[in-house]
């Protein structure tokens, strides 16, 4: 497309410095409508291309985002996950040393919205499974002195932090997901509002031992060169 505007300002500068243009200043104005009208034409175009290509990264990143919300919700399936039931993918910034959630399942609504921007790393059962692997905890009633406590000596949360999630959990546990070369990339939450909901054993039982956890691994790898940026993922609501 530069050739073709290049090669049509050209002829225009032939076009003028030819015998029987009156004068320098109708060369000039010439010159100048002919740029513009160009330039305009060119601006257009530019438009247009950025426009479809925004389009076209806008629905890979959506589809990495569909395709790891339905693996969830199969698993959750397979747990036998319910109303009160969730699970959480979140995937570790490494530059920025934090997570941010990139799929959740849920079958209540409520439970389902995305919640803060970012996660730091020590912090929650993301932060303790990230650092041992996995962590599983049955907690208190929530609301209780005691339901605060574990919370502060456990993961480092205060009493506003835990006033801000939404869905007061009593059985929660984690598994960090490692890549073929043994490097932890991703942290999967599992969550009730059920006391002792499920067993630690048995979840890693299936997410070891039956592949889950490959799977979902594998998910991450696999679709990685379409992988929104971790900001985008929040903006698009995870």
């Amino acid at each position: 497309m530069l050739g073709a505007f290049f090669s049509v300002i050209g002829g225009a500068v032939s076009i003028i410095s030819a015998p029987g243009y009156k004068s320098q200043q109708e060369r000039i104005r010439f010159l100048e409508g002919e740029l513009a009208s160009k330039t305009k034409a060119l601006e257009n175009e530019l438009v247009i291309q950025k426009k479809v290509l925004e389009n076209e990264l806008s629905a890979r990143k959506k589809g990495y985002s569909r395709i790891l919300n339905d693996e969830l919700k199969v698993l959750t399936r397979i747990l036998n996950f319910g109303n009160n039931d969730r699970l959480s993918l979140y995937r570790y910034d490494r530059r920025e040393r934090r997570f941010i959630m990139i799929a959740r399942h849920s079958s209540n609504p409520r439970f389902k919205q995305p919640g803060r921007v970012f996660y730091p790393e020590d912090s929650g059962c993301i932060g303790k499974a990230w650092e041992q692997g996995s962590c599983f905890v049955d907690l208190p009633e929530p609301g209780t002195e005691q339901y605060y406590r574990v919370h502060e000596e456990l993961w480092n949360m205060n009493r506003q932090t835990v006033d801000f999630i939404t869905m007061k959990s009593r059985t929660i546990g984690g598994i960090s997901l490692e890549n073929l070369s043994g490097e932890r990339i991703a942290v999967l939450i599992f969550e009730s509002t059920r006391n002792k909901a499920f067993r630690e054993n048995s979840i890693k039982n299936l997410m070891n031992n039956c592949g889950e956890a490959a799977r979902i691994t594998y998910l991450l790898e696999r679709v990685g060169k379409i992988e929104p940026d971790l900001i985008y993922a929040h903006e698009e609501g995870f």
